[in-house]
């Protein structure tokens, strides 16, 4: 899993690229209101119901 605490990012982020980790949830993205790429191919992550729908 990975929580990104609050503040631990800069929020002006464009982009993300945590592909390739072995990552099975992703929480803490909210906050990054620039971002526009999120990169989290190639892991074990199977719902992404609950945050996702924010890029949409």
């Amino acid at each position: 899993n990975i929580n990104i605490p609050p503040g631990s990012l800069p929020r002006v982020l464009h982009s993300l690229d945590m592909s390739r980790n072995k990552i099975t949830n992703v929480e803490g993205l909210r906050e990054l209101m620039k971002l526009r790429v999120l990169n989290l191919s190639h892991n074990w992550i199977s719902s992404t119901s609950a945050w996702v729908s924010r890029w949409r």
